[in-house]
């Protein structure tokens, strides 16, 4: 059921119960003014029934004075009056005024109760008239309390429906921003993040549409993101692969063809038995296996760091910076290195190596240092964590512009959960500061 249809429910249930506890007020305040109308009506009638007895001199015949009586209740609104004789008999009956319009009978019970009655026993004599029976009549009352409840229930029917109206409106127009909110929302579902609400309405709405555009903004955003990011990673994956390719080519290649006018050589020269000949030949081929062995490791080296799974990060980052220093002997390289007593696990470790090798890269291509400082330390609970710091006294720069580089090393952190800051000034070198949660759920340490 639509929100809107239940709220317009609970609206018409609490009127109808209003209604309902209205009517049972109206109708046992108009069973008091009833019963108190009747009983009044019925003590004077008593009295004018004794009024006309005490006109009779003693011992005289009441039956024809009292009879006049009873007719003179004819139209009367309250009371029906009865003269009997004595074998119970009637001898005259006045007739009530009829009410002037039909009154329900449910509710003329409801109203008058049980009914009504006074007897009066004429005095004792020799004539037939022996008792007169006076009995309340509630129809004219009864009507007066339902032209009052019909009136009232007319004018709470006609409340309740310019409040049903209102509230219909009111409530439509209060949710008005909740189904754009859901067809914002299903566009946001479809993939279309360009969907915006307008800020319009009562507070909470408008924090609602605020919390909605930021969230679709940020969707969006991300999705530039990693956009952009697929393409820089698509960028680097055929660059890396032209460089295997290339290095495959320009130094595993002219090897092996060196190996091959070896290896031939070395073939021509034991047919002819010439030993010398082949003897160098087969050191040639070793002396050349021995270089291509060693360009295949730099290449592997590249794609998978030497010593990271075997021995550690503390080696594998060791390993790196040697092959800075060789590069950049001008650059002086400081490394304090300490680890947990506890395993980290090869995801923290993968990650931290990778950050380290980023920053000192991008140190050395952009900021021309003579010092960094690499440091890697624990901190304790809570929140144990893996901190890193790479700090160089390059020349820095004022603005740092996120590349591929420092993208991918955040994406790496933040995909373990850790965060990320990169500070850096004119002359001031760049400070890349990270730290990575020890206790990653779903890894086993090593």
């Amino acid at each position: 059921m639509p929100l809107r249809v239940r709220l317009i429910c609970s609206v018409a249930g609490a009127l109808l119960g209003g209604l309902l506890l209205a009517f049972a007020l109206t109708v046992w305040q108009a069973h008091g003014a009833v019963v108190r109308e009747l009983g009044a009506a019925l003590v004077l009638g008593r009295q004018e029934i004794q009024n006309t007895l005490d006109t009779v001199p003693p011992g005289g015949d009441p039956s024809d004075p009292v009879r006049r009586q009873i007719i003179a209740f004819n139209g009367n609104r309250h009371v029906a009056a009865s003269l009997f004789d004595v074998e119970g008999l009637p001898m005259s009956i006045s007739v009530p005024s009829a009410p002037a319009a039909r009154v329900p009978a449910w509710f003329v019970r409801a109203v008058s109760g049980k009914p009504v009655q006074l007897r009066i026993d004429l005095p004792p004599g020799d004539y037939r008239a022996r008792t007169v029976l006076l009995e309340g009549d509630p129809r004219n009352e009864a009507l007066e309390a339902w032209n009052s409840l019909r009136d009232m229930v007319l004018v709470i029917l006609a409340l309740s429906a310019a409040a049903g109206l209102f509230a219909w409106w009111s409530i439509g127009r209060a949710l008005r921003p909740l189904e754009s909110l859901a067809a914002a929302l299903q566009s946001v579902g479809e993939g279309e993040y360009a969907a915006r609400l307008r800020g319009e309405g009562p507070p909470e709405t408008r924090q609602l549409a605020e919390a909605f555009n930021l969230m679709a903004l940020e969707l969006d955003l991300a999705r530039e993101r990693n956009r952009l990011l697929h393409r820089q990673l698509l960028t680097a994956q055929e660059t890396e692969r032209a460089e295997i390719a290339r290095d495959l080519h320009d130094d595993i290649g002219p090897l092996l063809f060196a190996i091959t006018v070896d290896a031939a050589t070395a073939e021509n020269g034991a047919i002819r038995q010439d030993r010398t000949g082949a003897l160098e030949a087969a050191q040639g081929i070793r002396s050349t296996v021995q270089q291509a062995h060693e360009r295949i490791r730099a290449i592997i080296n590249r794609l998978r760091p030497v010593g990271l799974a075997e021995f550690g990060v503390e080696r594998a980052v060791e390993n790196l910076v040697d092959f800075w220093r060789r590069r950049h002997p001008e650059v002086r390289f400081t490394l304090e290195l300490r680890r947990p007593a506890a395993a980290c696990g090869e995801l923290v470790d993968v990650t931290a190596f990778r950050v380290i090798q980023e920053a000192v890269s991008n140190a050395l291509q952009h900021g021309r240092p003579s010092h960094i400082l690499v440091t890697m330390k624990p901190r304790g609970e809570p929140g144990a964590a893996l901190l890193l710091d790479i700090v160089d006294d390059g020349r820095g720069d004022a603005s740092v512009t996120p590349g591929f580089g420092l993208t991918g090393m955040r994406d790496r952190i933040e995909a373990v959960g850790g965060s990320l800051t990169v500070t850096s000034g004119k002359g001031q070198g760049f400070h890349v500061a990270a730290s990575l949660p020890l206790a990653l759920d779903g890894e086993s340490a090593r």
